[in-house]
């Protein structure tokens, strides 16, 4: 015991020559933060600067999660996007979800499927020249063996009525239907029917009745598991048939299931940052002879998912483009302004994705933990350090106060940081001139809101946890306070290392504030936890398979660099 007490000594006594002649620890702190602030500002700027100067021009189109799960936009954007050198982000959403975020600004056009909530929507001066592009049908599936009976009944409303009869005859005796209940253009229709047989139904007053308020993929795939019924466009069935080998299509053919697509500019006027343009570019080119073409010829298994509309003037003004016409017209005289940028079509394959959202993933999450460490260790042992000197309450009260909130911001459910940071910077937000939603640069800062607490609080604990009897220890060898700050710092190198590692590991896990803050887009913003959520929905589960490998493999580095730090520790070395 005594050599090993020697040895001890023999060690703070070296740390205490080593700290001679330093700076004051509370002022190299304090110097560290403010450093480590002016270094997350300029990183910013440079990476703002970056992407506003160094990428292709850059359309937000807002659709529908019908049009984006079938499989279309992948299948004719890339012809578009090499044609005219424009990128195209694609923000899915149901349409009455995608029309709000055309209404704060933050897309340039909006394709649609919900009559009404679209009229409201020019009429409210948020858009401009809605035009008929495409439509199909919807659908009435279910469970092969039909337990209502609606089978081969071509009127909608009759066998919802069958439903609901069904239904309230054996009240909890299982899941009979199940609604999007998203205010998609998909559950506009379905409401629709609803009212049309008088009684809407809920899921807390009908137990036979689930409201999802989930995309269709996810609708179907669990009306598929309960044996239920469900309303679905042809397009998305079409292209999730395959997958669903419980269900089956009961009622088709009512022409008041006619399922019509529209596109819709934002108006320039109501918000000048738009990119206005290119979004008419954009719509020039899917209402063309070549965009129809494209539409008309996109198959699934050798069925049409949809039809084109645009230059079928008489169809369109039947089922709700009373301008059609006029529109058309409008849209082919804006074509001369149109400027052709021939480019190399982009070569997107499934390694290619699978690299770009491994890369994507691991630069926002290192990035956020960098600059988190910058800021989270100086702060962190800035506040273990700290000690309140005086007798009155509200000293001791505000320590507790400040190690209390670091502690509260430890637990801040990631999807509050991506709220926040929407609310910053959306375009109707303090900061939405910036145009940083829907970038990697708001990913960044979303997990970096999520990881400074966490390395500040594990930091401060670490520091105070050690913090007197070293301090106590080195003050009876001779140290000055500032020496023996100095070895308590040395000493705590551990748990700051374990700190920024935990945080590491919480940033490349997170998945619900950056899925707000960057809109999961792909090529674009869509990282390992976003893209498995999605291709599990798509039904990819391929692709989702390799990104949980993938996402395996690196949590388990992190937590072997984290278990050899805490068996080095337990070593003393």
């Amino acid at each position: 015991m005594k050599a090993t007490g020697t040895a001890e000594t023999f060690k703070m006594q070296e740390t205490m020559r080593e700290a001679n002649g330093d700076l004051g620890m509370e002022n190299t702190l304090k110097a560290l933060i403010a450093s480590s602030i002016i270094i997350l500002l300029i990183f910013g700027l440079v990476v703002y600067a970056q992407l506003t100067l160094t990428q292709k021009p850059i359309v937000k189109l807002a659709t529908t999660t019908s049009v984006y799960d079938s499989g279309l936009l992948e299948s004719i954007l890339p012809k578009f996007e090499s044609k005219y050198g424009v990128e195209i982000w694609i923000l899915t959403a149901g349409s009455g979800q995608a029309l709000e975020i055309a209404k704060r600004g933050d897309a340039d056009i909006v394709l649609a499927h919900s009559r009404d909530l679209e009229v409201d929507f020019v009429k409210g001066g948020y858009g401009i020249h809605r035009i008929g592009l495409m439509y199909n049908s919807f659908l009435i599936v279910g469970p092969r063996d039909d337990p209502v009976g609606i089978n081969g009944l071509i009127n909608a409303t009759e066998a919802f009525k069958k439903i609901s009869g069904k239904g309230a005859l054996e009240k909890g005796k299982g899941i009979l239907f199940i609604s999007r209940a998203d205010f998609s253009g998909t559950h506009m229709m379905e409401l629709s029917i609803w009212s049309r047989v008088g009684r809407i139904p809920f899921s807390s007053g009908d137990a036979w009745y689930i409201e999802a308020n989930t995309g269709m993929g996810a609708v179907l795939r669990m009306a598929n598991e309960k044996g239920a019924y469900t309303l679905v466009d042809r397009g998305t069935w079409l292209s999730f048939r395959n997958q669903l080998t419980g269900l089956t299509v009961l009622v088709e053919k009512d022409p008041s299931l006619i399922n019509p697509y529209s596109l819709i500019l934002i108006n320039p006027e109501r918000n000048p940052h738009v990119n206005f343009k290119g979004a008419l570019t954009l719509a020039i080119f899917l209402i063309s002879d070549e965009g129809q073409k494209l539409i008309e010829s996109f198959k699934k298994n050798g069925e049409e998912l949809f039809k084109p509309l645009s230059q079928n003037i008489d169809l369109a003004t039947e089922i709700g483009f009373p301008n059609q016409a006029e529109e058309l017209l409008w849209y082919r005289s804006q074509a001369e302004h149109v400027e052709v940028k021939d480019g190399e079509t982009a070569q997107r394959t499934f390694l290619g994705e699978i690299l770009n959202i491994t890369l994507l993933s691991l630069t926002v999450s290192l990035s956020a933990v960098s600059i988190g460490a910058l800021i989270g260790v100086p702060l962190g042992a800035f506040l273990g350090l700290r000690r309140f000197r005086g007798k009155h309450a509200i000293l001791r009260f505000t320590e507790v106060a400040l190690k209390s909130f670091v502690n509260t911001l430890m637990g801040l459910p990631p999807v509050v940081a991506g709220l926040l940071i929407y609310l910053l910077f959306n375009r109707s937000g303090p900061f939405g001139f910036l145009g940083l939603l829907y970038t990697p640069i708001a990913m960044m800062i979303t997990q970096l809101i999520l990881v400074v607490p966490v390395i500040v609080g594990v930091t401060m604990s670490t520091v105070v946890s050690i913090e007197k009897p070293i301090r106590e220890r080195a003050l009876s060898l001779g140290a000055t306070d500032r020496q023996a700050t100095w070895i308590i710092l040395r000493e705590a190198r551990t748990g700051i290392l374990t700190a920024i590692i935990v945080a590491l590991g919480a940033a490349i896990s997170e998945v619900g504030g950056i899925m707000i803050a960057g809109g999961n887009i792909r090529w674009a913003t869509r990282t390992l936890t976003t893209a498995i959520i999605t291709e599990v929905e798509l039904g990819n589960f391929t692709m989702a398979t390799v990104l949980g490998v993938i996402l395996l493999i690196i949590a388990f580095i992190i937590n072997l660099a984290l278990t050899v730090i805490q068996i080095r520790a337990s070593r003393g070395q």
